[in-house]
């Protein structure tokens, strides 16, 4: 088609009348003081940059030095976009953690935590936690269909720790990432449809969570139709996505810590074969993106792999060092390809400004910098609150160029206020009087200067937080001359509302009863944290996180939890010399009508212990924190009786039916007090003579049961404290009256890293003639070093154990123990003098199917034992 010389000149014409229309062509603006100006002192030249981070694991801290660096020569970040470790480090960045700050977080942090993928201990109830440290497996159900992980862990220790340290941030940027410190975005892949997922809003922590999502390690980040995962398999230096990012600049710098390929010796896990497979597919990918950049720093040598989280300091160091000898070349190449636009000013309008200053800018060719340095230093010598200054293009000089226009300069001069003549009021004020936060604010005498009254905003903002209110924030100050007040504007924080995000059958009230926010005050990062650790440990949920978001004149605390499939097998093994194999299988749905109840089919088989029962239990009956069991059981169990050796003179067959109810009270997450009736009738079979002892214990028992030990097995620290009253009468059909009392106290005392201190005292108090299967026990490498296990009964008994553990390499322990202690039929036996004691040394592997250790013990009677046992105790 023929297109002719007036169709193409038309569209040129309208553009150009258009253009000469307009009044402006060149106008830039610059604020001085104030609350949002920059620093009259800070007379710095600063270098901005795009910066983009890549991924690479362990490697990626490399980019906390590179910042660092960074810092010290001045050169400043206008925007930063990261993929994966580059997306957390950046993340954190932007929130205002400085690269010390970031070093630190990183040498708090235990990586190998990172993969856990269940609650910690103390976060459960411990009616949860005595029945998970027995299991060795457990395997989730939907339907009869086994649920597969997508990966060894869904990353909800991640989660809680980015969430924690990001949520004062994001929330005062009102959940837009360019409204942070500075701009910022994270890239993620969506796995759904192949494409690039770039976040900018929203949680910062399920941002950051995402883009570090690898393969097999972490799951991914569920979002509508998406799920998103580790950007670096689309995007392995986000040089593309940070150009543009920013108007202060188009330089940009890549800080590339992508994973070298490894060799064959290092190819172990199917997460190593991943990650390798990652970095050969993105190889063109990442050569392109580098090829986009302005300049790249590639700190780290090919020997240090993504997985060298102990190297961690090392890695900064390098990191840091890198930047430092690529700083002199980024900046000169800054200042070659800044635009340092100059300005002649034909005309200055200025209200309140000093005569002299007027004439010392009219007819002179300023650059913005050295036009920024004048009036800053204005500002210090009239002792000036604030000044803005607007450069304007002339009408006669609209066509000129930026570079050379001539321009008027109107500058608008907001004189400081005296603070003893100063009137201030609040706004959204209720948690503190008014004449509180005016104390806080500490104002000096005399003129009141922004660098005053930032400081004391800041402390306003420091009284919150230091009650536990870290979102509340000052968000405006406003100072009228006229009338000399000044009115600041607070916000609170106040939570209005907690909503629940939930598709699964939970119920919204079971969720909110473990949130400790409560409306109408304000909200805390650590009582949310303290939430989201409360609902998580229900062990009901992959994921959970809780989230501020800014509603009219408040917070609405959204809750929002992924459910796990309630029904479930577990499975459990053990071995010992005395009893040999022992196995269970339970069958269980923890989360019965979506209100946190469960109910538990037990079978246990040993061939000298069996155990089958059914119970129904409420961890929490409704919001309360009441606790409740019902369980029907039957037992048999064979009996050894032992005197003075350690051969047994008889056996007694005992076999048990019964029901329990239990109710009590969690005493928050440390442990229980309660009350239970159980109604047991006991058969005992001397299988030599056949003899049958019937009894019908009727029993009411309360105890309480404390335990705070930090993991199982093996802890570190923490307490265990029991005690229990067991009434026995011939109330319900009982035949059997006694009285039983019982109590034991112990601790881990950790002296270092590999040194633990473990003392354990026992008393058991009744009256003599106690049936067998009543009386107190003890005997065992964990109980007296020397015995066999139970060897030693009687009605009354003490015992005191003192044990010494050194932690070895390879998940190897070191135990060495002494025990006294005796049992007594009667009160007149007990004597000091006739306790025994024992010895024992011992050494435990840690090993995935639990503990396996082997022992020797012996007696101060030269009775002596070997040990051997493996798997967890139940």
């Amino acid at each position: 088609m023929r297109i002719s010389a007036w169709q193409v000149k038309t569209p040129l014409i309208l553009l150009l009348v258009l253009c000469a229309a307009l009044r402006v062509a060149a106008q830039d603006s610059m604020v001085i003081g104030g609350l949002d100006g920059r620093d009259p002192y800070d007379t710095t030249r600063h270098y901005p940059v795009l910066l983009a981070l890549s991924g690479g694991g362990a490697r990626g801290l490399a980019a906390i030095g590179v910042l660092r660096a960074f810092e010290e020569k001045h050169i400043v970040p206008a925007a930063i976009a990261g993929t994966s470790i580059g997306g957390i480090v950046g993340g954190l960045y932007v929130c205002g953690y400085s690269p010390d700050q970031l070093t630190g977080i990183i040498r708090g942090t235990d990586f190998s935590e990172l993969f856990a993928n269940r609650p910690s201990r103390l976060t459960m109830f411990l009616t949860q936690r005595q029945e998970d440290d027995r299991h060795l497996l457990s395997v989730r159900f939907d339907g009869f269909r086994p649920t597969i992980p997508q990966a060894l862990t869904a990353g909800q220790q991640v989660s809680s720790t980015l969430s924690a340290l990001t949520s004062r941030a994001v929330y005062r940027a009102d959940r837009d990432f360019s409204h942070l410190k500075i701009p910022f975005k994270t890239v993620t892949t969506d796995i759904v449809s192949g494409k690039m997922a770039v976040l900018s809003s929203g949680s910062l922590a399920d941002a950051m969570r995402a883009t570090m999502a690898y393969p097999l390690a972490f799951t991914g980040l569920e979002r509508d139709s998406q799920l998103l995962m580790d950007g670096g398999m689309l995007s392995p230096v986000p040089v593309d996505v940070v150009s543009g990012m920013s108007s202060a600049t188009s330089f940009v710098v890549a800080v590339n810590t992508t994973s070298p390929l490894v060799p064959r010796d290092r190819l172990v896990s199917p997460i190593d074969i991943a990650g390798q497979v990652t970095s050969i597919m993105t190889r063109d990918k990442l050569l392109t993106e580098l090829a986009h950049a302005d300049y790249v720093i590639a700190p780290l040598p090919d020997s240090i792999t993504s997985t060298d989280f102990a190297l961690r300091d090392s890695i900064i160091n390098i990191g840091y060092h890198a930047g430092l000898s690529a700083a002199d070349s980024i900046i000169t190449l800054t200042k070659s390809q800044a635009h340092d636009r100059s300005y002649l000013i034909r005309k200055v309008v200025c209200d309140r400004c000093d005569p002299s200053l007027i004439s010392r800018l009219s007819g002179e060719r300023f650059t913005r910098h050295a036009l920024m340095r004048l009036l800053s230093q204005e500002v210090i010598d009239r002792s000036l609150y604030r000044m803005t200054a607007r450069l304007q293009a002339l009408d006669s000089d609209a066509a000129q160029t930026p570079d050379t226009s001539a321009v008027m300069l109107v500058i608008h001069a907001e004189p400081a206020i005296t603070t003893d003549r100063l009137r201030i009021s609040f706004r959204g004020v209720s948690l503190y009087p008014e004449s509180t936060l005016i104390r806080h604010m500490d104002l000096p005498q005399g003129l009141l200067t922004a660098p005053a009254l930032r400081r004391g905003l800041d402390r306003i903002v420091n009284l919150y937080s230091i009650d536990g209110y870290d979102l509340a924030d000052v968000r405006s100050a406003v100072i009228d001359t006229a009338d000399q007040s000044l009115t600041i504007t607070i916000d609170e924080a106040i939570v209005r509302s907690i909503v629940v995000e939930n598709k699964g059958k939970a119920r919204d009230w079971l969720i909110r009863s473990y949130c400790p926010l409560k409306v109408g005050r304000p909200y805390s990062t650590s009582v949310a944290s303290r939430g989201v650790s409360n609902i998580y440990g229900t062990d009901l949920f992959e994921q959970v996180s809780i989230e501020p978001i800014p509603i009219r004149e408040g917070v609405a605390a959204v809750v929002s939890v992924r459910e796990k499939k309630s029904a479930q097998v577990r499975l459990g093994w053990h071995w010992d010399d005395e009893y040999q194999s022992e196995e269970f299988a339970e069958f269980l749905n923890d989360d019965v009508m979506g209100a946190g109840i469960e109910y538990l089919f037990h079978a246990q088989y040993g061939y000298d212990h069996q155990l089958y029962s059914a119970e129904l239990k409420a961890n929490r009956i409704f919001s309360t924190y009441l606790t409740a069991r019902l369980q029907l059981f039957h037992d048999r169990f064979d009996r050894k009786l032992f005197r003075t050796s350690d051969h047994p003179v008889s056996e007694r067959v005992e076999t048990t039916d019964g029901i329990g109810l239990m109710v009590g009270q969690q005493i928050e997450r440390l442990g229980t007090a309660s009350a239970r009736l159980k109604l047991r009738n006991l058969t005992s079979r001397d299988p030599q003579t056949d003899i049958r002892e019937k009894l019908r214990l009727r029993q009411l028992i309360f105890e309480t049961h404390v335990e705070t030990f930090d993991r199982w097995p093996f802890p570190r620290s923490g307490k265990r404290h029991f005690f229990e009253i067991a009434l026995t009468g011939k109330y319900l059909g009982g035949n059997v009256e006694f009285t039983r009392f019982f109590s034991s106290l112990e601790s881990y005392f950790p002296f270092g890293d590999w040194l633990c201190y473990h003392p354990t005292a026992s008393i058991g108090l009744s009256r003599s003639g106690l049936p067998i299967s009543e009386q107190f026990y003890f005997g065992g490498l964990r109980s007296f070093a020397g015995l066999r296990t139970n060897q030693v009964a009687g009605d009354k008994m003490l015992l005191l154990n003192q044990e010494l553990r050194v932690k070895l390499p390879l998940r190897l322990y070191f135990f060495t123990r002494v025990d006294i202690g005796e049992a007594y039929a009667t009160a007149e036996q007990i004597k000091l003098r006739n306790l025994r004691t024992g010895f024992g040394v011992s050494l435990a592997f840690d090993s995935p199917i639990g503990p396996v250790e082997f022992g020797y013990g012996i007696t101060n009677h030269n009775a002596d034992r070997f040990y051997f046992s493996a798997g967890p105790s139940f």
